[in-house]
């Protein structure tokens, strides 16, 4: 996969020299754009510094890609510079985190759950893994922004038809259920102990032992 990604990303950076910003400018933002998911998916070298350049092509590429002209690829851009933010291992966490929360929001303004379900919950599943560690502010609402949020990826992310999708969004809502301390901790403590179990019905030991046995970890605790 690193080779795959290194000859993809040679490959991106050779383009540009003729994808120009001034000549193609929208074969260029949509190159910039394959280039940063390459950097961010990266699996070598310093990951900081790959989304730091991951960053930096979808910056380039929102140049082009603005809100008003081409919305549906300005809002996937932002979709992964948050994820980019999301990830970000250096730097200030809870800055990044609010990033990340600012570009998520930003990119629901254009997928709707109405127009784009599948995209809309994604994000939304997105943004509420970011509210759920966000560090700063307060923290009961960031989680109780967090479970929202989830709750409302799963009305387009349904086990029949988007089982693992499903069962990583239970398992989100189970861990922002499982943090909340106000409210009735008895009360969390079992929407968290439904979720968990809803997420094994998907994530088996035969077929996701990892997650399987994380979820089992959480189910646990």
């Amino acid at each position: 996969v690193a080779t795959n990604l290194g000859n993809a990303i040679v490959c991106y950076q050779a383009a540009l020299r003729v994808y120009t910003e001034r000549d193609f400018p929208q074969d260029w933002a949509t190159t910039e754009n394959s280039l940063g998911v390459a950097w961010q998916r990266l699996p070598t070298g310093a990951r900081a510094e790959n989304l730091r350049q991951a960053m930096a092509c979808y910056l380039a590429a929102l140049r082009v890609w603005t809100e008003e002209e081409f919305p549906q690829s300005w809002a996937t851009t932002q979709n992964n510079l948050g994820t980019a933010w999301h990830d970000l291992p250096a730097g200030d966490f809870a800055d990044n985190l609010g990033r990340a929360v600012d570009c998520y929001k930003a990119a629901l303004r254009v997928r709707t759950e109405e127009n784009f379900p599948q995209d809309w919950a994604m994000t939304q599943n997105n943004l509420g893994s970011a509210w759920a560690q966000l560090p700063n502010g307060d923290r009961v609402a960031n989680l109780h922004h967090a479970i929202d949020c989830y709750e409302a990826a799963l009305r387009a992310r349904t086990e029949q038809v988007f089982p693992q999708d499903w069962a990583i969004t239970q398992t989100n809502l189970g861990n922002a259920w499982a943090l909340l301390r106000s409210g009735d901790r008895a009360v969390n403590v079992r929407h968290a102990i439904d979720c968990f179990e809803a997420a094994i019905r998907v994530h088996t030991e035969r077929d996701s032992p990892q997650d399987w046995a994380v979820t089992l970890n959480n189910l646990g605790n």
